[in-house]
C-alpha cells in the first residue's frame, strides 16, 4: 500500500493543530451518550456536526466495520481507502477520516 502523507511534508494534507487541540480537550465538553457494542453486533445513532465522537475498545485488541454517512446527504459517505491511502491503515491522533466527496 502506498501511503500518500509524508509527516515531515504534509503539503496540502497539512491542517491546523490547534484547532483539533481545542476540540480534543473534554474540560468543555459533556458526555451525551455511551453504548457498548456486543461482540457480533451493531448499532446505529445520529451524530449532530460539532460534535465529539470516541470510539474504545474496552475488552482488549478488536476489530469493527465503521461506515459513516452525511445525515443530511447519503450520497457522501465515509471513504475508507482513500482514508487508508492518505493517512495509513490504522489511524490515530490527528488523522482524519476522509469522504467521498
Amino acid at each position: 500500500m502506498r501511503l500518500y502523507r509524508d509527516p515531515d511534508a504534509p503539503g496540502r494534507l497539512d491542517f491546523d493543530r490547534g484547532l483539533y487541540e481545542r476540540i480534543a480537550k473534554t474540560d468543555r465538553k459533556q458526555l451525551v451518550h455511551t453504548h457498548v457494542v456486543p461482540i457480533r453486533s451493531g448499532y446505529a445513532w445520529q451524530v449532530k456536526a460539532g460534535s465529539v465522537v470516541r470510539l474504545l475498545t474496552v475488552e482488549g485488541p478488536q476489530v469493527c466495520d465503521l461506515n459513516l454517512w452525511n445525515m443530511n446527504n447519503p450520497r457522501e459517505r465515509f471513504w475508507a481507502a482513500r482514508t487508508r491511502q492518505l493517512q495509513g491503515a490504522h489511524v490515530t491522533t490527528f488523522d482524519r477520516l476522509w469522504s467521498c466527496l
